[in-house]
């Protein structure tokens, strides 16, 4: 494959990745879980927007993610600012229309093999957030509150799912 080649095939794949884009509500519902959760984390921790990770078997980048805060601003020629990321305490994904729920555990099953504490799946369509921990506990929640070690106080599903 010659140079020009090369371009024209990188330029394709990027065209079908931006098929995948979030949409807006998408957009919008992950600002409202980082600020939900700014409002009720303890301290010492942070609600952050994507942030790609290595897992076991493939790579992943939840569509939220909650790290410990970084005590010290790294130095952006050391290794540590390159390296890749450690899996999150908790990593939340939003369901999108083409996505199914089976596709959605079974992810959130390699994120909790990998060392993810907890994952969230968020599904718009139904305002539902199921929590799915190591233990192999599924508990979906709609209209209550649910608990996170990391919080203040119970999250309510409806404050999540409520963009204003």
């Amino acid at each position: 494959m010659n140079d020009l080649e090369e371009l024209e095939y990188s330029v394709i794949e990027t065209e079908e990745e931006d098929d995948e884009m979030p949409n807006y509500t998408h957009g919008e519902l992950q600002w409202q879980i980082i600020h939900a959760l700014f409002s009720v984390l303890l301290p010492e921790y942070k609600a952050l927007p994507p942030i790609t990770f290595q897992g076991l078997y493939r790579k992943f980048t939840p569509d939220v993610v909650v790290y410990p805060k970084r005590t010290k601003p790294h130095d952006k020629t050391s290794r540590e600012y390159r390296v890749e990321q450690s899996a999150p305490l908790l990593a939340i994904e939003i369901i999108s229309p083409d996505q199914t729920m089976f596709d959605m555990v079974q992810k959130c099953s390699e994120m909790l093999e990998s060392g993810v504490e907890e994952c969230w799946i968020l599904e718009p369509a139904n305002d539902t957030i199921t929590v799915c921990r190591k233990d192999n506990q599924f508990v979906r929640h709609r209209g209550e509150s649910l608990e996170y070690r990391l919080c203040t106080r119970p999250l309510s599903v409806d404050e999540i799912f409520d963009v204003k």
